[in-house]
């Protein structure tokens, strides 16, 4: 069943290879997606994709992004060259692995899922608010490493995973706050955790079962392979726990909520 499973992903991600939506409004999303069940609000969110530069995902952008895509392309290659590199060079070293073992996982120019994100969050009004718990639930991110670039507003919380508590996260000034995602906790077996937060995609995701660290902390195997299920590549997790979160009603109730995303994982519920 589980090999079956992932050879029926597979078969969709032939269709899906020209396909990629870029734009995420409420028209795209059936009508139930993004309600808080409780208050019947619709969430606030808009969100822009612009997928890398390296002709796997071309794109038609609007004027004004347009106008400004030479800026908007160098910003995004910068990050992925200064910032994205180095952290992965300093995981290997922590790692105990050769420096470029993370890096040769991430080529800019290999096809992948990464992506430059702008997000809008508009407003609820103060009747609103009162009636809503969290304004988003919280969730992890599924790729490696999430760069996060914030206004000065208390906007983000991180849920502590030895506690459960959850924490304000203060934006510093000139900074960046880093997120580590889904598949960096399968790449290391569960010994880098993916943050719970609220407000190259041939890599199978098998846990590094080179690093002597992991070794010596029984971080050896992943949540797919501790299960007996096939590995899944990155494409194949992001397509399915894309298509998790595009289905209809995918936060109502528990067992949405705690679904199977691919046989060997499920979600959580991050109250």
């Amino acid at each position: 069943m589980a090999a079956a499973d992932l050879r029926t992903l597979r078969q969709g991600l032939s269709a899906h290879q020209a396909v990629r939506p870029d734009l995420r409004s409420i028209s795209d999303f059936p009508d139930e997606c993004g309600l808080d069940p409780e208050t019947g609000l619709r969430d606030r969110i808009e969100i822009y994709n612009i997928p890398k530069f390296n002709g796997d995902f071309p794109q038609n952008h609007p004027p004004v992004i347009q106008e400004n895509i030479g800026e908007v392309e160098e910003f995004a290659r910068a990050l992925h060259n200064d910032v994205l590199d180095p952290l992965l060079v300093l995981l290997a070293i922590a790692l105990e692995l050769p420096e470029d073992h993370f890096t040769k996982l991430h080529q800019y120019q290999v096809k992948s899922e990464d992506h430059l994100r702008y997000m809008k969050y508009s407003k609820y009004t103060e009747a609103e608010t009162a009636l809503l718990k969290t304004w988003v639930a919280g969730h992890t991110d599924l790729g490696s490493f999430a760069l996060l670039f914030r206004q000065p507003v208390a906007g983000l919380q991180i849920r502590y995973h030895d506690t459960d508590e959850w924490k304000w996260v203060q934006p510093q000034d000139a900074t960046l706050t880093v997120n580590a995602c889904d598949a960096l906790q399968f790449l290391t077996g569960g010994y880098v955790k993916s943050t719970i937060h609220r407000p190259h995609n041939d890599v199978v995701l098998a846990a590094t079962k080179e690093s002597p660290v992991l070794q010596r902390e029984g971080y050896t195997q992943n949540d797919f392979e501790k299960s007996g299920n096939p590995v899944p590549t990155m494409e194949e997790w992001t397509f399915a726990k894309q298509k998790w979160q595009r289905q209809k009603g995918y936060r109502e109730t528990v067992e949405d909520k705690t679904a199977t995303i691919l046989p060997g994982f499920k979600e959580q519920v991050y109250a």
